[in-house]
């Protein structure tokens, strides 16, 4: 099986949402700081400034255009928490962990341009 970051959000069913020992399995593979609570995954991510944050989420915005799963975003001076979560199922969905992984990668290569 390819790594989250490797593979593309899909249409939900709802019969899709992930089980206690999927959401474990899943979340292990993904940065430490995501929480999983309440049926969404939430991080939050620390910037210099509020234009890094407010670029950072530009990109984030790009991300979620071409895979068609969009986050919540909160931006305030040099924090950008995010927020997924997938409305079609009652709790997480493979998706949320394909954007998250997805999201983790993008900030790698962000941090490593600034």
């Amino acid at each position: 099986m390819s790594h989250f970051s490797e593979r593309s959000c899909k249409v939900v069913s709802e019969s899709e949402g992930l089980g206690e020992n999927d959401i474990n399995h899943y979340s292990a593979q993904l940065h430490r700081d995501w929480r999983t609570e309440e049926g969404v995954l939430r991080r939050e991510l620390g910037f210099r400034d509020m234009d890094e944050a407010h670029s950072f989420a530009g990109d984030i915005k790009e991300l979620a255009e071409k895979q068609g799963h969009f986050p919540d975003m909160r931006l305030s001076y040099g924090t950008l928490e995010v927020i997924l979560e997938t409305s079609e199922v009652d709790g997480h969905h493979e998706n949320d962990f394909i954007m998250a992984s997805k999201i983790d990668r993008l900030e790698k290569r962000f941090q490593s341009n600034v």
